[in-house]
């Protein structure tokens, strides 16, 4: 047995190493928005809580690895492994009021893997991005006595995660807790093109390297009510609430920042000929990421029928680099989602059996721009596929919404995306019965 669980686990641990690297180059759906703060945050859980919104926060399950509350590891199945991967596509269509543009993207979503230490223990520990910047955004001015410049905005990079999480349980109470490391570079280049011949054009280049640890504890509690005294689980109502709190984190960052003139240059790929050289600083600094809180409610029918609300909130308002504000609103989200399966004992039907999901969302992010503060919203809808031959699921959800406004000359978002996931369980740890 043994020797089971390590011809599994190393490759799996070795798995997460190079998605490590992987995650570092790549870069996702362009977004003008993902310039502001750390970049476009990533909120949700796993795609099996895609289709419903991104619910979770309450919700627990022997099948599946939930991320966003640590609590909810301890009802994971007793000698049962669980190994989850996904992947995401995006297409988000860029509007102002006279123009638009669409951008896509293919990423890895999330690595995680799950198991029971013991039957009131359970631990997960996986690979998610944390943030992603990514934009190229243009602009253009008129200056007196200078005439008309062109400023561009180019942003690449993110912060990755790292993740071990766990969860206890005492009866029908589990508390848990998650430590992650935060890594990954971001990159800002900022460039000024004069119209005027006599006056230089300037490059600047800022690389911020951040690197840290950040924490969080969850909290479920869950409450089962036998309607009709049978024991069969079809006849129950489960009642479960969940509660996370995010702490604040000091993330270190090492900077490095170059400021140049120049007057010749090409523009795909866009290449300069310096001239001078005005600015050239490193330093070191610190990052402070705001904490947040989140509460759940959920109702369960047997296995058969489930429907939630989650709330979250974190207050990006006091979020810091290098000791700079960066004028950012607090940021709010209130989720409902629900969840249908037909008949989970059906023989006869495979439809019977899936998953069938919908959910709902709205955002008040944290990035205020002339003073709106955007708003994002989407809708879900998902399904969970069995695969019951190898006690696995395939999780499918897509979501549609948009996030922004073309009032004020603003840019409006609107998106689709699309996640795959599947989840692939095993059973460790039973004693031969026969050698």
């Amino acid at each position: 047995m043994l020797i089971k669980y390590l011809k599994t686990a190393i490759p799996t641990v070795l798995l997460l190493f190079m998605l490590i690297g992987f995650c570092k180059a790549q870069s996702g759906v362009s977004s003008p928005y993902s310039r502001y703060g750390i970049g476009d945050i990533n909120e949700q859980g796993l795609y099996s809580h895609l289709g419903m919104g991104g619910l979770a926060l309450s919700l627990s399950s022997s099948e599946n690895v939930n991320i966003s509350n640590p609590a909810s590891l301890a009802w994971l199945k007793p000698q049962s492994v669980l190994f989850e991967i996904g992947a995401e596509t995006k297409s988000v269509k860029l509007s102002t009021l006279d123009t638009s543009q669409i951008t896509n993207g293919t990423t890895i979503a999330y690595l995680a893997f799950g198991f029971p230490i013991k039957k009131w223990w359970g631990s997960s520990f996986g690979l998610r991005p944390f943030s992603t910047n990514n934009y190229n955004v243009t602009d253009e001015a008129t200056l007196t006595n200078i005439g008309s410049v062109d400023f561009n905005y180019e942003g690449t990079g993110g912060i990755n995660e790292v993740f071990w999480s766990n969860g206890f349980k005492v009866r029908g109470l589990a508390v848990g807790i998650n430590s992650s490391y935060l890594f990954g570079p971001l990159q800002k280049n900022k460039s000024e093109i004069f119209e005027d011949p006599n006056t230089f054009n300037y490059y600047h280049s800022e690389l911020i390297n951040v690197w840290g640890f950040n924490l969080k504890t969850g909290l479920q509690y869950k409450l089962v009510i036998d309607t009709l005294k049978k024991t069969e689980l079809k006849n129950k109502i489960t009642l479960s609430v969940g509660a996370v709190l995010d702490f604040e984190a000091d993330l270190k960052a090492r900077r490095k920042i170059i400021g140049v003139t120049f007057d010749e240059y090409v523009t795909s790929p866009f290449l300069i000929l310096p001239k001078d050289t005005i600015l050239n600083t490193r330093d070191t600094g610190t990052m402070i990421l705001p904490g947040g809180v989140g509460a759940g409610f959920s109702i369960g029918i047997g296995n058969s029928w489930l429907i939630g609300f989650d709330y979250y909130s974190k207050n990006w308002s006091s979020f810091s680099s290098f000791d700079i504000k960066d004028s950012l609103y607090d940021y709010s989200k209130f989720i409902f989602g629900l969840q249908f399966m037909p008949n989970p004992d059906a023989r006869d039907s495979y439809f019977k059996t899936v998953r069938y999901r919908f959910g709902l969302h709205q955002e008040n992010t944290f990035i205020n721009i002339k003073g709106i503060q955007l708003i994002k919203s989407g809708i879900s809808f998902g399904l969970g596929l069995p695969l019951r031959r190898i006690n696995s699921i395939v999780n499918l959800g897509i979501e549609l919404g948009q996030r922004g406004t073309t009032d004020n000359n603003l840019i409006k978002e609107n998106y689709w995306r699309a996640g795959f996931g599947i989840t692939l369980g095993d059973i460790w740890f039973v004693k031969r019965k026969y050698d």
